[in-house]
């Protein structure tokens, strides 16, 4: 009796053991991250982060950059991923990983998604002004775009931002130039406003040397019923051939038929271009460069002129880490530091 006890006993134990160890397999395995794999678009190179595996049931998020004249649709096993971060300086996608491998596949929003259906869209009439309004913020983010539809918004406006951008008159100005924002809007009275509504378009530019040209809104449905229509303005950037190495801030104030504007309308960021003022040329022989942790200073040399480098931590130079000493081959003292 006492042996068939014992022997009951071990079966049991060994069964307990078998259902444990059985139990902690199952659970092991539900803790194995499946891979997630790609097949993108040419726009590849946009994607900012791309996870190779994830566990069930966790929320994977896939960014991308927000693209100037293109955007994105992205399919997690042939359905759609929702985009979200709209206030963000990329977009976001994110799904649940299920409990097997994903295929992340993209494809570029078509132009018609882009600008609108062709046979829908209508070029509003308008008119420009481009004036330049200094004041860099570290972290300020552009283009921005937005309404101005009354004179008491437009006041408001310029309390809140003249401490911000150099929004005042500017007399005389030179010939590189623009009128001061304060002359600009001058005219823009109760009589205006009643008739018109105005679109502020604020754009940074890494050099002070490039232009705009508002190229034309359009109007295309959009699906909301209040505002049944979206105006996007496409601008083209005029990028001289040799510019100047200074930051620039800009205002383009655009002025549009009130029975086109904010009532029924919502705005969409600008589609921006890049046009020359004449064919970019290669850099001839005479050039001078000098590298250093803030990337590479280049310049073509004059006839009869010499550049002598200046290493990082020379000492070779009154200000600066590192540039190029400069001078006619005529001098015999003096030389100019970039």
């Amino acid at each position: 009796m006492k042996k068939t006890l014992s022997i009951l006993l071990i079966l049991t134990l060994t069964l307990l053991a078998g259902c444990s160890s059985s139990g902690a397999i199952g659970s092991e395995t539900s803790r194995t991250p499946f891979p997630i794999r790609y097949e993108l678009s040419s726009l590849a190179d946009d994607f900012l982060d791309l996870p190779e595996s994830a566990f069930p049931g966790e929320t994977v998020e896939i960014r991308t950059q927000k693209l100037i004249d293109a955007d994105l649709h992205v399919y997690a096993d042939g359905q759609e991923i929702e985009k979200t971060h709209e206030d963000s300086d990329f977009w976001g996608y994110t799904f649940v990983m299920p409990e097997k491998e994903v295929l992340i596949t993209s494809k570029p929003y078509t132009e018609s998604e882009i600008l609108g259906s062709e046979k829908d869209a209508k070029i509003l009439p308008f008119k420009a002004q481009y004036i330049r309004t200094d004041g860099y913020h570290d972290g300020e983010r552009y283009p921005k775009i937005f309404w101005i539809t009354s004179v008491e918004e437009l006041d408001r406006y310029y309390r809140d931002n003249k401490n911000k951008y150099n929004l005042e008159s500017r007399e005389n100005p030179y010939s590189d130039e623009t009128i001061g924002f304060l002359d600009a809007i001058g005219r823009y009275d109760g009589a205006f406003f009643e008739e018109n509504d105005l679109i502020f378009v604020l754009l940074e530019e890494g050099s002070g040397s490039v232009r705009h040209e508002v190229a034309s809104i359009r109007r295309t449905p959009s699906q909301d019923d209040d505002r049944p229509y979206l105006l996007q303005p496409e601008i083209r950037r005029i990028i001289p051939e040799v510019g100047t190495d200074d930051m620039a801030q800009w205002h383009i104030i655009l002025e549009i038929g009130k029975k086109y504007g904010q009532a029924v309308s919502d705005l969409k960021d600008p589609v921006i271009t890049d046009a020359y003022d004449s064919a970019p040329q290669e850099m001839s022989s005479d050039t001078a460069a000098a590298n250093g942790p803030y990337g590479q200073i280049s310049v073509l040399l004059p006839d009869s002129w010499s550049a002598q480098e200046s290493p990082v931590d020379s000492d070779m130079l009154e200000f600066g880490l590192y540039g190029l000493i400069l001078r006619p081959d005529s001098a015999a003292s003096g030389q100019i530091e970039l």
